[in-house]
């Protein structure tokens, strides 16, 4: 070979990047629940693919993982759940880091159930205070993969903070006319979101799901509706409604399905999530 040429040769050579280790991307996030999406979506931004397991139609006390599901997980460095007494499934996934978000939360915006353990109530992604309490902890979940952007994730969290402020505060005005109504609910799903925008609770159909009330408690209980005053049942899609649409036809407490876990299409961002919820909520108490 002409020595002209083998010197060509290696000049071209050292003119190609080496892309091993430099164009190393993160690898997929993935989380139990739509609504753990929504949220790692505005911190991650379009280039941080995020996949969801559980289809926003299923229940996420009983979800059972696909097939399907296991090769995405294989390339998924995390996996957020919500923790115990909501998708305790996500316990057995075959993941090497398993992230709680209710751990996340300050113990200042926790609800604990009134039981013998006082545990955690997991749904609080319905106070967006919670959820902005939550993000210094889960952006230094985040920063643990070397990939990621340290400083695009910063930005994101700034952002996203202030938009969960302005929501809170859009929010309150919205509701302020109904601050102190007494609603139902067939479950504990949005007992953060009464609680943090004045709304007391009335009564808890389903303590647990799947601990439906024996007939003496919802004789109890559609006693007592009237002299709480109350103006609601909420339920939601994912949850049975039978008890819920007894107790309505008994005394006369008009039924409003909600969406905690963004069922509806349009539901695209955390914040669409809220607004809908907000809107579904005061078209039936007006």
């Amino acid at each position: 070979m002409p020595k002209i040429l083998l010197i060509l040769i290696i000049c071209i050579f050292l003119l190609i990047p080496v892309s091993c280790g430099k164009s190393q991307k993160p690898g997929i996030i993935v989380t139990t629940i739509h609504p753990f999406k929504l949220i790692l979506q505005e911190i991650t931004g379009p280039d941080i693919p995020v996949h969801n397991l559980m289809p926003a139609s299923a229940s996420p006390h009983t979800f059972r993982l696909r097939p399907s599901d296991l090769t995405t997980l294989e390339n998924a460095p995390f996996i957020f759940a919500g923790g115990n007494n909501l998708d305790n499934w996500a316990g057995m996934l075959p993941v090497s880091s398993l992230i709680e978000l209710s751990t996340l939360v300050p113990k200042e915006f926790i609800l604990r159930f009134d039981d013998e353990l006082q545990s955690i109530d997991p749904h609080f992604w319905t106070d967006p205070l919670a959820v902005r309490a939550m993000l210094p902890a889960l952006q230094k979940q985040l920063l643990t993969q070397p990939p990621i952007d340290s400083a695009l994730i910063q930005s994101n969290i700034i952002h996203f903070s202030a938009a969960l402020l302005q929501l809170y505060t859009d929010i309150s005005t919205q509701v302020a006319d109904f601050k102190g109504s007494a609603l139902v609910l067939s479950h504990p799903f949005f007992r953060y979101y009464m609680h943090r925008f004045g709304f007391r609770i009335a009564g808890v159909i389903e303590t647990q799901p799947g601990n439906h009330p024996t007939p003496k408690l919802i004789e109890k209980m559609i006693g007592t509706l009237g002299q709480k005053n109350a103006k609601l049942i909420l339920t939601h899609p994912a949850h049975s409604d039978g008890i819920a649409q007894l107790l309505s036809e008994a005394t006369q407490i008009p039924v409003c399905q909600l969406d905690p876990l963004g069922m509806n299409r349009r539901i695209v961002s955390y914040h669409d999530l809220i607004r809908h919820n907000t809107r579904l909520l005061l078209e039936s108490l007006k």
